[in-house]
């Protein structure tokens, strides 16, 4: 039987997964992080917090649809200085949005749930920093010194079949990976005209 997997962007993180079956499924699919929620037969599980969670795959389901939202990348630091007018550092990109209608997990019973965290933003000025990469992959901003650092870029979110401590990210054939979506890049800090 298919189930669902779909998420929806929050705006705390940014990023977000979320899981289900087409039939009843035992209490607890979600993991310890995600949001059980039923309509009908279908249940769906949504994962917002940055970090690692689970998915249950109840016996009988042979596919599950996914949303995976990447987190995006931090705000560059914004210039000031007396008697120099302020300039904004520039936004932080949007992480990608993939869909997924059918995602083979025939035999697996538990998915995990990777959900990216937003970059953190830069600083600029006379505390002039980059800003932090967001979990699951996201680097740091660059130019982490004076006049303003960029942000961090925003970590991605993924579906795969182990845990991210086992690794097996090879990019090709054998990746762990089911569904994968991009993070954003982090925002260039101001610079003087």
């Amino acid at each position: 039987m298919p189930a669902s997997l779909v998420g929806k962007t929050v705006p705390a993180i940014a990023a977000g997964l979320a899981g289900g079956s087409a039939t009843a499924v035992a209490a607890g699919p979600c993991g310890a992080k995600g949001v059980f929620s039923q309509s009908g037969s279908t249940v769906s599980c949504t994962f917002t917090a940055a970090g690692e969670d689970t998915f249950t795959v109840s016996p009988g389901v042979s596919g599950v649809s996914v949303m995976a939202i990447g987190a995006p990348g931090g705000k560059g630091g914004d210039l000031h200085y007396p008697g120099v007018p302020s300039l904004a550092g520039a936004p932080g990109g949007a992480g990608a949005v993939v869909t997924a209608p059918t995602v083979p997990v025939g035999g697996r019973g538990t998915l995990y749930v990777e959900v990216g965290g937003a970059g953190g933003n830069g600083t600029g000025g006379l505390t002039c920093a980059a800003g932090s990469g967001g979990v699951n992959g996201g680097g740091p901003g660059g130019g982490g010194g004076c006049p303003a650092g960029g942000g961090g870029g925003g970590g991605a979110s993924d579906v795969r079949t182990q845990p991210a401590s086992a690794g097996g990210l090879t990019a090709g054939p054998g990746d762990a990976r089911l569904v994968v979506a991009g993070r954003g890049g982090g925002g260039a800090g101001a610079a003087p005209r």
